[in-house]
């Protein structure tokens, strides 16, 4: 149901942001070029996720999408989807890292929002340090998630991952039973 859930989603955000292009005057050629680019992170990226771990995404668009755009328009198209199916979706913009949370087919989804001066963002656009410093603020703090997970998931030796993932897990269900960690 998950990836299921994360492929409906990227689809949509793709349809999301050639709309937004449309909008914005595009040609039709052009907005068909434009798409969006969902990347996973967090407990569920580095496998250490239980059985009710959220799924947190970074959805990196082109600059011309604004966060307007991302609370008001792109909710709009995830509550209209009758595939996604969506349940509740609670837009947080005024957050420190904005965020939009949902459910979908009972799978829990947060989605964090960044710009790029790329009209088709890839992930290896994403791994280029060069251009983070012409990012605004809330795309870096988005991104900041993205790429700490990037990060640990790249420290971590082929070998010793199963050992990783399984003190990681050990940690958190030990934290989360003594209220510090998942109540916050």
């Amino acid at each position: 149901v998950r990836q299921n859930v994360l492929q409906i989603i990227s689809d949509i955000a793709n349809n999301f942001v050639q709309h937004v292009a449309r909008q914005k005057g595009f040609p039709e050629e052009d907005a068909k070029r434009c798409s969006a680019l969902l990347l996973q992170f967090g407990s569920v990226s580095v496998g250490v996720n239980s059985g009710g771990s959220d799924n947190d995404l970074v959805m990196v668009v082109p600059e011309f999408v604004d966060s307007t755009h991302f609370f008001n328009l792109f909710a709009q198209f995830l509550k209209n989807d009758e595939t996604l199916a969506v349940e509740t979706i609670n837009c947080i913009p005024q957050a420190y890292v904005p965020v939009m949370n949902l459910i979908a087919q009972n799978c829990q989804v947060d989605i964090v929002f960044a710009r790029v001066n790329h009209f088709s963002p890839t992930q290896e656009l994403l791994d280029d340090v060069a251009i983070l410093p012409r990012h605004d603020t809330m795309s870096l703090r988005s991104l900041n998630g993205y790429r700490a997970t990037e990060s640990i998931k790249n420290s971590v030796a082929e070998e010793s991952r199963m050992a990783f993932r399984g003190a990681t897990r050990m940690i958190k269900m030990w934290a989360d039973r003594r209220g510090i960690y998942g109540t916050v």
